[in-house]
């Protein structure tokens, strides 16, 4: 009984993630709008706003939804200063090692 919890629980903050970072955060977004975005759903903290000198750049962003997901860290990327995708950093029981990055967009 307990695991089909957690089994259910995964699901939820599964398509939770799904929503916020691939439905509501869409390719091309400035990095003001997807903050402000992510604002909407839950707490954020983040790194270093981007350098406008390279093309090719990441946010690593703490976010916290209350709702559902608890807090977890995501990295934003971004290119020319528009969003391209994210990965969630995993923890050390998703079977992949603790501080590896998970894809959370990809089927």
């Amino acid at each position: 009984m307990a695991a089909s919890y957690f089994v259910i629980r995964a699901n939820i903050i599964s398509h939770r993630e799904y929503q916020i970072f691939c439905k509501t955060l869409t390719p091309g977004m400035n990095v003001n709008s997807v903050l402000n975005s992510l604002k909407e759903f839950g707490d954020i903290s983040y790194s270093t706003p981007l350098s406008s000198e390279d093309p090719y750049d990441a946010i690593a962003v703490g976010f916290t939804d209350l709702q559902v997901v608890g807090q977890k860290t995501y990295i934003l990327y971004f290119q020319y200063g528009k969003y391209s995708g994210v990965g969630v950093i995993a923890g050390f029981w998703e079977g992949k090692g603790a501080g590896s990055v998970n894809s959370v967009c990809d089927p």
